[in-house]
């Protein structure tokens, strides 16, 4: 169990403020998790389950196996384990329909698809993710390799609905050095993905030559939180004037 000091980090205060501020975090009685066993969503797991008990809420944590690694099904197991340490229910959902071409792309989106469907069948509307300020720099990298338009160099949005369910990202603001150091501090165990770290993906060489160059994955983080200014007041004077 992370420690309770864990729960008064400036971190931890940060993230309690941003779901405290949102409207939903007041009406709606149940909450999802999406929770791979990796640093990022441990981290979110154990504070989202403290905010939780605090506030009298429920938490249903769901771990999606996408059957493209042997070691997917012992990271089912591990989150299982610290679910029942937590009191929280844990849904675990198989792909069994792998299909042979652009396995990444279809995984991503069945994976989206399968929980929130889930979401719906327990009332829930608000499913929370781990994505971090990393995260943003790697999805803008890759954009740009494809010489994307505004609308792709904002790429991840704190909150956005998908397939009717709301997607809460309260750790966009947060750097992935800083979660690793959290984590070590304070006890909070997780399971490396050894996919991240596969030179076969361009998303992980791509996470290399971020953290072998700091200051320009820092910039990409500053830049695409402008597209995200400049796109939203596009659309609000669209809106405004058309």
């Amino acid at each position: 169990m992370p420690s309770v000091k864990l729960y008064k980090t400036n971190l931890a205060l940060e993230i309690f403020k941003r779901i405290d501020n949102k409207y939903f975090s007041k009406k709606e009685k149940i909450f999802g998790i999406a929770v791979s066993g990796g640093p990022d969503s441990m981290l979110l797991f154990s504070l989202l389950n403290k905010w939780t008990k605090d506030n009298k809420k429920k938490l249903k944590v769901f771990t999606f196996n996408h059957n493209l690694r042997r070691e997917s099904l012992n990271e089912g197991y591990f989150v299982r384990t610290k679910c029942q340490a937590f009191g929280c229910e844990h849904i675990h959902i198989n792909w069994d329909n792998i299909p042979q071409t652009r396995i990444m792309e279809r995984a991503r989106v069945a994976r989206y698809f399968e929980i929130t469907k889930k979401c719906k069948e327990l009332g829930i509307k608000t499913l929370f993710l781990g994505h971090h300020a990393d995260d943003i720099a790697e999805t803008i990298s890759m954009r740009l390799l494809k010489n994307s338009s505004l609308e792709g160099l904002c790429p991840i949005y704190e909150i956005r609905e998908i397939f009717d369910i709301k997607l809460f990202r309260p750790m966009l603001n947060i750097k992935k050095s800083e979660i690793l150091k959290t984590n070590d501090q304070y006890n909070i165990t997780f399971i490396n993905d050894s996919s991240n770290n596969n030179k076969k993906y361009l998303r992980s060489r791509i996470r290399t030559y971020l953290n072998e160059n700091r200051k320009f994955k820092n910039n990409l983080i500053i830049a695409s939180r402008l597209f995200c200014r400049i796109k939203y007041f596009n659309l609000k004077f669209i809106k405004i004037n058309f």
